[in-house]
C-alpha cells in the first residue's frame, strides 16, 4: 500500500475529456483493482478545474500549491493555471551563465580540496588523530574513522562562500524567469494522486 502522485501539464485550451482520460490512465496503471473492491477499471474522480485562481508564476509554484493540498480530498485531481517561462531576457541569460560558471568553479574547488591531491603519503585526521593513506582515500574527503572533514578549513570556507553566491544567483535567476513569464502563455498544471 502506498501513494502515487504525478503532475500533468496541459495547454490552456486542452480538451478536458482527453485530460480526464490521461488521469484515468494513470489511475489504471497505478491502482490495484483488488484494493478497490475488485473493480477492474479504476478511474479518477473528475478533475476540478480552478479557473478563479490567479495563474501561478511558474510550474514549480503550481506544483507546490497542488501538493500542499488544493482540496480537502487528496484523491481528487485538481487543475490550476500557471505561466510558462517567457522569452529569456538579457538579464536571465546572464544570470544563467553566471550560475553555470559558479557551478564549474565549485566543482573545480572541490576537486582541488580533496585530500588525495596533497603531497604527503599520509593524511592526519585533526579530530581522531588517525593516519590515513592518501592513496587509499580516493575521492573521500571525510575521515573513515570519525567522519571529520579532512579538507583544509580555508578551502571549506571558500567552497561554502561560493555556494552561498550560487544560491543567491539562483534566486535572482528564478525571479528573472518569473519576470520573463509575466507575458508568457498560460497552461494548466494538474495533480493526480492515487492510493495503490
Amino acid at each position: 500500500m502506498g501513494h502515487a502522485i504525478t503532475y500533468f501539464d496541459f495547454d490552456l485550451k486542452v480538451d478536458r475529456a482527453a485530460a480526464q482520460e490521461m488521469v484515468n490512465q494513470f489511475c489504471r496503471e497505478n491502482c490495484d483493482p483488488l484494493e478497490h473492491g475488485g473493480i477492474p477499471d479504476v478511474i479518477a474522480a473528475p478533475i476540478v478545474w480552478k479557473n478563479s485562481t490567479k495563474p501561478f508564476a511558474d510550474f514549480q509554484a503550481a506544483k507546490e500549491f497542488l501538493f500542499d493540498g488544493a482540496l480537502s480530498n487528496p484523491y481528487v485531481p485538481v487543475a490550476v493555471q500557471y505561466r510558462t517561462e517567457g522569452e529569456p531576457s538579457g538579464a536571465t541569460i546572464s544570470l544563467n551563465e553566471r550560475c553555470e560558471r559558479l557551478l564549474e568553479e565549485i566543482r573545480s574547488m572541490r576537486e582541488k580540496a580533496l585530500p588525495r591531491n596533497r603531497k604527503s603519503a599520509f593524511i592526519g585526521c585533526p579530530e581522531c588523530g588517525s593516519k590515513l593513506s592518501r592513496e587509499h582515500l580516493g575521492d573521500r574527503w571525510k575521515c573513515p574513522v570519525c567522519d571529520h572533514d579532512l579538507r583544509a578549513p580555508s578551502a571549506v570556507r571558500a567552497i561554502d562562500s561560493k555556494q552561498g553566491k550560487l544560491v543567491k544567483t539562483r534566486d535572482m535567476l528564478h525571479e528573472a524567469r518569473v519576470r520573463d513569464g509575466r507575458r508568457a502563455p498560460i497552461r494548466w498544471a494538474v495533480i493526480a494522486e492515487v492510493h495503490c
